[in-house]
């Protein structure tokens, strides 16, 4: 859960599938890359936050060894919801929880 004001703050969902058209391979490469990419996507639909994921196909997976599914199959299926916005935003949680990355 994020505090944020509905009447001051602006959301836009944001498709990181292979098929979403803004974001390239190589900002999924590189973390730099992919956050200027991200600030840009925000700053382009005048928006403070955006959010998306459940079961979106992500090749971006493909660069994280945490991924790659060791003897198994690769993970590539987005399981979460995702929310991007400013650092240093406070975010809380009902329940005890894992920051992942």
């Amino acid at each position: 859960m994020i505090p944020i004001d509905p009447k001051r703050h602006r959301w836009v969902a944001m498709d990181l599938s292979t098929t979403n058209g803004h974001f390239l391979p190589e900002h999924f490469h590189d973390p730099m890359r992919f956050d200027a990419a991200v600030n840009a996507f925000l700053t382009k639909a005048e928006a403070d936050f955006a959010f998306g994921g459940y079961g979106e196909l992500r090749e971006m997976y493909a660069a994280s060894k945490v991924f790659d599914g060791g003897a198994g199959e690769p993970r590539r299926l987005h399981l979460g919801i995702d929310i991007w916005g400013p650092a240093g935003t406070p975010v809380h949680t009902p329940l005890e929880g894992k920051v992942h990355s």
